[in-house]
């Protein structure tokens, strides 16, 4: 289980203030502080993503295993894609036709997401009652996790738009609409994974009848709200990123062996720094994402 710190926030403030103040330029203590705010964050990096580990597994890789390329500078890693191939009847007097075999591969670009960087003064800071722990993890990690969440939707619209794999259904997110919006993946051969809604597409579940989904859901809604999390045999997801995500939009994702790759180089980490009775600091995180498959992936509109 992640370590959960319970000190009070204006204790954990001090403490961490004069660790600072009574070891100038010390980098010993420096990073010792920086540990004791690092440690709160990485028990909650994953929670706040609806791609990593929901979508997509999230696979922490190490620069041995990148690829060379001819930009040096460039970092990359190549996957191996499934070839198709083809079988058909023939006779027992004839001889099966000859297929090579063309070894297919894509490229997954890495690139870095950061924040702006966040100043403050370690006088100020012995007199705030709000937790720097929880201002870092909401105000820098969730910034991060936010972007690698918009980065995903606009490679998936744009490949959605791309190969015409968007369809309107007409009367909104009910039980007939979403059954239809089922359909394509099925008719490419791809095994449904997932599908992701924002939290007010969610909310016209409410709506549905025991009929559409069943007399203990509906039983628990009226108590609870909307906790489900499988829709018609389908894991749903739902997001508050109602920025990224639609009104009365779905993502249908294949499973993930027919999806696409997830790969982390660097952790998000929060990078810390004092200067006199300043601090600085700012996170960053190094990822790489590959849709690999466009098959995989369909787009439904509700329109109301």
């Amino acid at each position: 289980m992640p370590t959960q710190h319970t000190m009070p926030a204006a204790t954990f403030n001090n403490a961490f203030a004069d660790k600072l103040l009574e070891n100038q330029g010390s980098e010993l203590m420096q990073k010792e502080a920086a540990v004791s705010i690092g440690s709160f964050i990485r028990s909650r990096v994953r929670e706040d993503s609806f791609v990593a580990d929901k979508i997509l597994s999230e696979q922490k890789i190490t620069f041995a295993d990148l690829d060379r390329s001819l930009n040096l500078d460039k970092m990359r890693k190549i996957v191996e894609l499934e070839p198709d191939s083809i079988a058909r009847w023939i006779s027992f007097r004839g001889l099966p036709q000859s297929t090579y075999i063309e070894q297919e591969a894509a490229e997954v670009p890495f690139a870095m997401i950061t924040t702006d960087k966040t100043i403050k003064n370690l006088f100020e800071l012995k007199t705030r009652q709000n937790d720097i722990r929880k201002i870092i993890s909401d105000n820098h990690i969730k910034d991060v996790l936010s972007q690698q969440d918009k980065k995903w939707i606009e490679l998936v619209d744009e490949t959605a738009t791309a190969f015409g794999y968007i369809d309107t259904y007409d009367g909104g997110f009910t039980k007939n609409n979403v059954a239809e919006a089922l359909k394509p993946l099925e008719a490419r051969k791809i095994p449904i994974g997932c599908m992701l809604i924002n939290s007010t597409t969610a909310k016209e579940l409410l709506k549905w009848d025991k009929n559409d989904i069943g007399d203990t859901y509906v039983s628990d809604q009226y108590t609870k709200g909307v906790t489900i999390t499988q829709l018609m045999g389908i894991k749903l997801i739902i997001t508050n990123k109602n920025e990224y995500v639609a009104d009365n939009k779905a993502y249908f994702f294949g499973k993930e062996d027919f999806l696409g790759k997830f790969f982390t180089l660097q952790d998000t980490t929060v990078y810390f720094e004092q200067k006199g009775t300043y601090i600085m600091f700012y996170a960053y995180k190094v990822l790489g994402m590959l849709l690999a498959n466009a098959k995989a992936i369909h787009v439904g509109i509700f329109e109301v």
